[in-house]
């Protein structure tokens, strides 16, 4: 068997939060063929959950960091309700099954790639001057960042952020179908890449939260990103002409 660690800390961190004789927990990765066990600690907010499993690779990590959180956030969350806090969970640090301990942040080059508007500093301020002033787009920035910092959030809060370009977009007054295609026309994407977003966490939207298959909430990411970048390039040059067809080729399918 192998053990690994997810260590983190609940925040704000005071008042301090321990709670003792927490109970372990299975889960069966039917994929996989085995079940992991969880043990969860939590003592002066700092959290600790130790996962066990007959043997560990690097790709498991993603299954190991989803259930982890899920756990110590419903603990966090149980004792928030009782105590009427605005708990909330970070984790910080991984620990492999040899015992070397390694930062753990949520981080996607292949994403990173896909941000065209700007670059590190270049731009950044200009970018910055635009959501910083509206604090509708800062909600749906923020949404779409959830979708690499929470799991099982990544579908739902990529939906939430695009239809909110696409209200923003809009003009007064237009029905939903109109609004939709002045998106479209706007941002040159055509009906079906913005619904494969959309379709994708409409059931988790209204409640009935299933799972949906890894390479569709990886497609539903990549594309709301795209569709990100291109809104802060729409905005960049003025928010009111669509962008060239000579330099944004139409986003489709």
């Amino acid at each position: 068997m192998a053990s690994v660690h997810l260590l983190g800390r609940v925040v704000p961190g005071e008042p301090k939060i321990s709670l003792n004789d927490l109970p372990s927990f299975n889960w069966v990765a039917q994929e996989l063929g085995f079940t992991f066990e969880f043990k969860i600690t939590l003592c002066e907010s700092a959290v600790d959950v130790e996962c066990t499993l007959p043997q560990y690779k690097p790709e498991y990590l993603t299954e190991v960091h989803r259930r982890s959180f899920d756990l110590a956030r419903t603990v966090v969350n149980l004792a928030a309700f009782c105590e009427g806090y605005g708990w909330t969970i970070l984790f910080e640090h991984f620990v492999d099954d040899s015992g070397v301990q390694t930062p753990f942040i949520a981080r996607d080059l292949d994403l990173a790639a896909l941000c065209t508007t700007y670059t590190g500093s270049v731009d950044f301020g200009k970018i910055l001057t635009i959501v910083g002033t509206d604090p509708t787009l800062m909600r749906h920035l923020n949404d779409l960042i959830q979708a690499i910092t929470i799991p099982h959030e990544s579908s739902t809060s990529c939906a939430r952020a695009i239809e909110g370009l696409k209200h923003m977009i809009a003009r007064p007054d237009s029905s939903d179908n109109a609004a939709w295609r002045q998106m479209q026309e706007a941002l040159r994407a055509d009906k079906a890449y913005l619904q494969f977003i959309t379709n994708a966490s409409r059931e988790g939207r209204h409640g009935k939260h299933h799972r949906i298959e890894g390479d569709v909430t990886r497609e539903v990411t990549v594309r709301a990103w795209k569709i990100m970048d291109r809104y802060f390039t729409y905005r960049k040059r003025g928010g009111t002409a669509p962008l060239p067809e000579n330099e944004f080729p139409m986003l489709t399918g």
